[in-house]
């Protein structure tokens, strides 16, 4: 490795001011390139693991990958799922067992989206709460763009996704649909609070949800009313802003409708960390539990103590 002396330049001034500015203003700009050069690793690095990710590793390369990584590998590959080498739009969805649909009774639809971002947020809310996703172009994006793809890494291909070309394409198609169906629309314009008890969500709904500079087009307000359909608001303080972001609007939405139409039927399942391949401190519901079986082989002990003392025959000179 080669070593380069960095110098400074120095004044003559008697003071010595000038020069304790330059070399300030020297160590100032050698952490800028130090701090560059660390973040230029880190990206090379970052770049080099999707590739690993992207191509499907070898066996060589896999072993080198972190835990969670070569643990997702292994059950893309048990569960025959398309690798990300072959990731289209068109296979969206394919990858899902056939015994594990998507849920019947609510989907979501982004109407003319721009930011591929979102989409890839929105992407994930949906493969969290097993909820179909419809694509309404025109779109701001292509459907490979890497800023896509790169959010919606691990879950992309397991979203069930249509893509409709214009907004007349996908109200045709809802036409078609059978009943029950009804569209519910998030806008500004909205007249009716999102959430319950004003409001009240019914299976078939479909959530829209507009482009993030321009909201759901003209056309989709009146076809939605015409429909039979709702216009929703999710109110905001708008002193400082002018909206919330299309993928958190998305969240709110949905969630308040799987709340609704799951009334009664709520199940929590805590997540196991003791055979977890990422979380490996205490959570402090392991901690409770290793107390309680600290607690309970204690007494479970002092129960076998005195069963013991009891059995032993009495003492005599």
């Amino acid at each position: 490795m080669v070593h380069t002396l960095h110098t400074f330049p120095t004044s003559n001034s008697s003071s010595g001011i000038n020069s304790a500015a330059a070399e300030a203003s020297f160590w100032q700009a050698s952490s800028r390139q130090s701090r560059s050069a660390w973040q230029q690793q880190q990206q090379h690095w970052q770049h080099q693991q999707r590739r690993q990710l992207a191509t499907g590793c070898s066996s060589a390369s896999t072993s080198s990958m972190p835990a969670k990584a070569t643990a997702s590998s292994a059950t893309a590959a048990s569960t025959g799922s398309i690798s990300q080498a072959e990731w289209d739009v068109a296979k969206a969805g394919q990858s899902r067992p056939q015994d594990q649909p998507q849920r019947p009774d609510v989907a979501v639809v982004l109407v003319e989206p721009q930011i591929p971002q979102n989409t890839g947020n929105v992407a994930r809310t949906c493969a969290a709460t097993n909820v179909a996703l419809h694509l309404v172009g025109p779109l701001g994006f292509e459907l490979d763009d890497k800023k896509l793809k790169r959010a919606g890494l691990d879950y992309w291909h397991c979203v069930c996704v249509r893509v409709h070309d214009s907004w007349e394409a996908f109200y045709t198609r809802y036409l078609d649909l059978p009943s029950p169906k009804r569209l519910i629309g998030y806008s500004v314009y909205g007249d009716q609070y999102y959430a319950g008890p004003e409001f009240q969500y019914q299976p078939g709904d479909m959530l829209l949800f507009g482009a993030e500079t321009t909201g759901l087009p003209l056309q989709a307000h009146r076809d939605i009313i015409d429909s039979g359909g709702v216009l929703v608001k999710i109110p905001i303080v708008d002193n400082f802003v002018r909206s919330l972001n299309q993928s958190v609007s998305v969240g709110v939405g949905v969630f308040e409708a799987i709340r609704q139409l799951d009334e009664g039927s709520h199940h929590v399942q805590p997540r196991d960390d003791a055979n977890s391949l990422v979380v490996r401190l205490p959570t402090p519901m392991m901690l409770h539990h290793q107390q309680q079986q600290q607690v309970q082989d204690c007494q479970t002990q002092l129960q076998q103590s005195l069963v013991h003392q009891q059995q032993q025959p009495p003492f005599s000179d």
